[in-house]
C-alpha cells in the first residue's frame, strides 16, 4: 500500500444461494491504532468508489459502527468454526398466508411503496443501511396536511412581498416561492405525527418510535454518525418496524401471521 502497510484480501465462505461473492480485507503494519481506524475509513472509501468507478454493486457487511474493525496482529484468531442455517415458515403456512394476502384490496402508490422499501431493508448487510431504509419506509405514508385560510393567507402576503422586491435576483426569488409555498401544508414530520395520532390513538409510543428514527437518521445522514455512540441501529430499526408492521396489518384489516404489535 502507499502507506508502507501490508494488504491481504481473502475469499470469505457464504451460505448458498446469496448471490455474488464475498471478500475480507486486511492491512497490516500500523504503529497506533488511531492510524488503523484512519486506514480503514480510507480503505472503506477506496472500495465504494472503485465499485462506482467500475460500475457494479458492492454491500458492506459489519456489525459495528463503522465498517472497518481494528485488531492485534499478532493476537492468535484460536479456534474458530463457522456455519449457516436457514428459518422458514412450514408450507401450509405460507400457503394460507398467501390465500389471506391475496383478498386485500389494492393498496394506494404510496403505502405500496412504502411496503416495499421496508421490505428490502431487511436484506441489507450491515445495521447502519438496514436503518436508514426501514426509516425511509415511512415517508410515503405521510399526506401532508393544508394548514388552513389563515396560513394560506399570510403566505400569499408573503409572495405578494417576494414579488414587489427588486434586490432579490429572479433565479433566487423562483425558488424561494417554491420552498414559501410548501409552508401551507403540513412537514412531512408533522403529517407523521398527526396520522400516528390517527392510526394509535391509544398509544403515544408509535409517535415517541417514528420522531427518534426521524432525529438519528438526520444525525447520521448529516454527520455521518449518531451523536451517541452507544446508538444501536439493529434495535433502532426494529422499534421502527414494529410500527411500520402494525401501519401495515392495520390497512390489510386482518392479523399477520407473525402478529404486529406496538
Amino acid at each position: 500500500m502507499p502507506s508502507g502497510t501490508f494488504a491481504k484480501v481473502s475469499v470469505v465462505e457464504q451460505a448458498p444461494g446469496l448471490g455474488g461473492r464475498r471478500f475480507e480485507i486486511k492491512l497490516d503494519g500500523f504503529a497506533r491504532a488511531t492510524a488503523a481506524e484512519a486506514a480503514g475509513r480510507h480503505l472503506t472509501q477506496t472500495m465504494l468508489l472503485l465499485a462506482v468507478s467500475l460500475d457494479f454493486g458492492l454491500r458492506l457487511e459489519y456489525v459495528t459502527h463503522e465498517p472497518a474493525n481494528i485488531y492485534e496482529r499478532f493476537r492468535s484468531d484460536g479456534l474458530t468454526l463457522s456455519g449457516y442455517g436457514l428459518a422458514m415458515w412450514p408450507q401450509h403456512a405460507v400457503l394460507k398466508a398467501l390465500s389471506d394476502t391475496l383478498s386485500c384490496a389494492e393498496m394506494p402508490s404510496g403505502l405500496l411503496i412504502s411496503i416495499e422499501l421496508y421490505c428490502s431493508s431487511l436484506l441489507e448487510a450491515n445495521r447502519r443501511a438496514q436503518f436508514v431504509g426501514v426509516v425511509s419506509a415511512l415517508e410515503p405514508l405521510a399526506a401532508p396536511a393544508r394548514l388552513g385560510d389563515s396560513v394560506d393567507g399570510f403566505i400569499a402576503r408573503m409572495l405578494a412581498d417576494l414579488e414587489q422586491d427588486v434586490d432579490i435576483p429572479p433565479d433566487l426569488k423562483q425558488s424561494m416561492r417554491g420552498r414559501v409555498r410548501l409552508l401551507q401544508s403540513e412537514s412531512i414530520r408533522q403529517s407523521l405525527r398527526r396520522l400516528c395520532g390517527e392510526w394509535f390513538p391509544d398509544s403515544a409510543k408509535a409517535w415517541q418510535t417514528v420522531d427518534r428514527a426521524y432525529r438519528l437518521r438526520s444525525e447520521l445522514l448529516h454527520s455521518g454518525a449518531f451523536a451517541d455512540p452507544d446508538t444501536d441501529a439493529a434495535v433502532e430499526a426494529s422499534e421502527v418496524r414494529r410500527v411500520l408492521r402494525a401501519i401495515y396489518q392495520r390497512w390489510a384489516k386482518q392479523p399477520f401471521k407473525a402478529p404486529a404489535t406496538i
